[in-house]
């Protein structure tokens, strides 16, 4: 089927983690351009002069011709962060698991140290995978990419990725909760709850 088959073990490991160190970096470089970064509108003081008037068209032109250059950089940005968001809960075979080891009777095979570092994984998904979901849900909600928002209950219950299995019933709440908003966000737009076109 064309999927990216990765080594095992270690090197697998190292892989997941840095691509979700990079997913950590491009949000918080999209988080800070989008709620730091964009200009401030120039206020007009009340019973302005003339003077006042023309020095304010001046900042307005000049507020503008910034707003455009930020939504540019947004648009970058924001592309960026969900491309790397996408990569870690995309992960060939899942993040942080190891599709060699099914969880069955290999168990009893492993030693202690092996179960140790297994459980550690496992924690480290169930705290990661939610929190990555929610990271991506916030990009794509806040850059009005809704239809997408909605889209990510399918990435959360992929079968490859099981992604699903890192989840609490808590975390599914909560999941839930933020489809819901972008659910009755696109249907706002005039749109079906999943994002797609009213026939």
């Amino acid at each position: 089927d064309g999927e990216l088959e990765l080594p095992g073990g270690a090197v697998r490991e190292h892989l997941a983690l840095k691509i979700y160190l990079e997913a950590q970096d491009a949000f918080s470089d999209w988080f800070d351009h989008f709620h730091r970064g964009q200009p401030k509108r120039p206020v007009l003081p009340d019973n302005p002069s003339f003077t006042e008037k023309v020095a304010h068209e001046q900042k307005e032109k000049q507020y503008l011709a910034e707003l455009d250059r930020w939504r540019g950089g947004q648009v970058i940005q924001s592309r960026h962060a969900e491309g790397k968001l996408r990569e870690v809960l995309n992960f060939p075979g899942g993040w942080l698991t190891d599709p060699e080891m099914d969880d069955s009777d290999e168990e009893e095979m492993l030693e202690d140290e092996e179960v140790q570092r297994k459980e550690e994984m496992s924690k480290l998904r169930s705290d990661i995978l939610p929190q990555t979901v929610l990271l991506l849900h916030s990009v794509l909600h806040n850059t009005g990419q809704y239809g997408a928002c909605v889209g990510l209950a399918n990435i959360v219950a992929d079968e490859q990725s099981r992604n699903y299995s890192a989840f609490s019933s808590d975390s599914i709440k909560q999941i839930l909760s933020k489809l819901r908003e972008s659910s009755l966000a696109v249907m706002d737009e005039g749109k079906d709850p999943w994002g797609f076109n009213k026939p």
